[in-house]
């Protein structure tokens, strides 16, 4: 296997000429500086480009070795740089990578390039991959071939939601956000946010996303987002303890919970809290110490009644909410409300 490396620091070319040797055996790389003739050296199988020293002219530099060397690109920056990354794949590279990628993740996206090098786009911050194939029922819904972390993107945009709220609901970097969208308007031939957004309101895929937030109570969450903020807490540590008095409500983004007092387990995708706030003595009813390592969003208490008054909504779903667990304490044999 044949693989042309062009980079200007050797000693970073050396590093990726030894990752390169990973992709099978009987690999050969020739590797040269941008400054210098290609040597001949082909058929080639692949082109990998470091482009952190060719500047503004990085994606002529691209285009005109895709062209020379008939090989599928795989461009490497130092940084991300949206907007370097859309000329570079407009250039012709089949894909976008930062020297922020972990070993394996590289070598998968190199591999991609060379079975299917004009599928274009990458993410800096891959989501982790299931093991094994998608099932046959999720390809049959899913025509554009989106992965998992693009259709749960795509569900966000047809929601209408921001890229600052979508990051904070699939606890991502709002940059991996901007790159999921880019990759997913690729897919479907869009231009834009919201061609993107009509398309998704017609795949069955995305219809059934939507579907199952919404029976699990997910909009609950865009509610309270542009009001919340981010917190986390290690395991076993207290959130708050029976008798304090109630400063916050609380979104369980990951992890669990523990409500010691009444022998309850609160999971990810629950409100916590609520009674401490709007209860007369606006006091815990319980101590919540975290069973694991915990990622919440924290709403003070005057923003939640604040929230409550504004939206009805939001204060529909509380006074169901506090409703079902006073409901719920009466009951012979269940536990008091939290």
């Amino acid at each position: 296997m044949n693989i042309a490396l062009v980079c200007q620091q050797r000693l970073f070319g050396d590093g990726v000429a030894a990752l390169l040797q990973g992709l099978g055996e009987a690999v050969e790389v020739h590797q040269w500086t941008p400054a210098e003739q290609p040597p001949a050296c082909s058929p080639l199988e692949l082109a990998v480009i470091d482009i952190e020293s060719l500047g503004a002219n990085a994606a002529d530099v691209v285009r005109d070795l895709r062209a020379e060397l008939q090989a599928p690109v795989v461009a490497i920056a130092g940084v991300l740089d949206e907007n370097q990354m859309a000329s570079i794949l407009e250039a012709g590279a089949s894909a976008y990578i930062t020297k922020a990628f972990g070993r394996d993740q590289a070598l998968d996206v190199m591999r991609r390039a060379i079975v299917n090098p004009a599928a274009n786009g990458l993410t800096q911050v891959a989501a982790p991959r299931r093991r094994g194939r998608p099932s046959k029922r999720f390809s049959t819904l899913n025509p554009y071939n989106l992965t998992r972390a693009e259709v749960n993107v795509l569900a966000l945009i047809t929601e209408g939601q921001t890229n600052l709220s979508i990051s904070k609901r699939l606890g991502i970097k709002e940059s991996t956000v901007k790159l999921h969208a880019h990759n997913i308007y690729k897919k479907l031939g869009t231009d834009n946010r919201t061609q993107a957004a009509k398309i998704g309101a017609r795949m069955d895929v995305i219809r059934a996303f939507l579907q199952k937030r919404a029976v699990r109570g997910a909009s609950l969450c865009e509610w309270l987002l542009p009001h919340m903020t981010d917190e986390f807490y290690r395991k076993g540590a207290v959130l708050f303890k029976k008798g304090d008095p109630g400063q916050a409500l609380y979104y369980i983004q990951e992890g669990q919970i523990a409500l010691q007092e009444i022998g309850e387990v609160a999971q990810e995708g629950e409100l916590l809290g609520e009674i401490g706030i709007f209860a007369p003595e606006r006091a815990r009813t319980c101590t919540a110490r975290c069973e694991t390592d915990t990622k919440l969003f924290r709403l003070t208490a005057d923003q939640a009644k604040r929230l409550y008054i504004e939206n009805p909504e939001f204060a529909y779903h509380v006074v169901q909410l506090i409703a079902q667990r006073m409901t719920k304490s009466r009951l012979p044999g269940t536990p008091t409300s939290r």
